[in-house]
């Protein structure tokens, strides 16, 4: 880059394609306070005839100048390079994570049964989420993220329900979810590997306006709530013993787009009425 500067920017009789090899270093670091308007410690060092001659500080003056905006030129292309690796680091892991839960989504094991009411739920065979004592919601966000851009259709109605970029965090993060505790958090977390066959089995809407002007633009066609029952295996020492069922609600959004978006999955409790 320093090497572009005009061979007709001379320090006298002296080009400075012939000064440049030396501008580096400990020598460009002293250089530092002629760059910025004062006193040039150069004058000497650069064999100048006349030390007090005006006309030469000033061509050295102008050397100095076109060094400097090289040097920033060359540092914010540097800057900007540095960015770009970074973004491209950044995003390739993101694809690699995405891919991952893609990968985990496709392998899920869950069923759609009947049980002796008439009634169907989601049996999901496989517990993803087991955190002993509390459940790492990042990971469970970061699965939620591999639906984003899918729908799925409702069997009664034949109604499409989107996964749009809310989903993920208002799953893991809303007030309602850090209200939950024990086996309603962990039914949760869990119920999010199970998403595709709990909006499939949605039934009972219930219809509400929207009330909130944050949700003017997504849900401007207001909410709807829908009943799902999922169970989950229990284990002891390996062995399986029973399935936990639960109760849930799927809140849906109705855009201005025309579109419905699951927005989180509220209210879920375990039917203690049965095994």
């Amino acid at each position: 880059r320093l090497t572009k500067i005009p061979a007709a920017c001379t320090v006298r009789a002296f080009p400075l394609s012939a000064v440049l090899p030396q501008l580096t270093g400990s020598h460009l670091k002293r250089m530092r306070p002629s760059l910025y308007g004062t006193s040039i410690p150069y004058l000497s060092w650069f064999r100048c005839v006349s030390p007090s001659c005006s006309r030469i500080r000033t061509a050295i003056c102008g050397c100095a100048s076109t060094v400097k905006k090289l040097l920033l030129q060359a540092e914010k292309e540097m800057s900007f390079a540095v960015r770009n690796v970074k973004t491209n680091i950044m995003y390739t892991n993101q694809e690699k994570r995405k891919r991952g839960t893609k990968t985990m989504i496709e392998n899920r094991n869950v069923n759609i049964i009947t049980d002796a009411d008439g009634k169907k739920l989601a049996l999901i065979n496989d517990i993803r989420f087991k955190g002993k004592r509390q459940i790492d919601w990042d990971d469970v966000k970061q699965y939620l993220e591999g639906y984003v851009g899918d729908y799925y259709e409702i069997e009664e109605s034949a109604e499409r329900i989107y996964i749009g970029n809310e989903l993920p965090e208002e799953y893991t993060e809303s007030e309602s979810r850090k209200s939950l505790m024990g086996a309603n958090a962990k039914a949760k977390a869990n119920a999010a590997t199970a998403i595709p066959e709990l909006i499939q089995i949605a039934s009972n809407p219930a219809y509400e306006e929207n009330r909130k002007e944050k949700h003017n633009k997504n849900a401007k066609f207001g909410w709807y709530r829908y009943d799902v029952r999922f169970a989950l295996p229990v284990y002891e020492e390996n062995v399986l013993v029973r399935y936990n069922i639960f109760h849930a609600r799927l809140l849906i959004n109705h855009a201005e787009n025309g579109k419905k978006y699951l927005y989180d999955i509220l209210a879920v409790k375990k039917e203690t009425s049965k095994p």
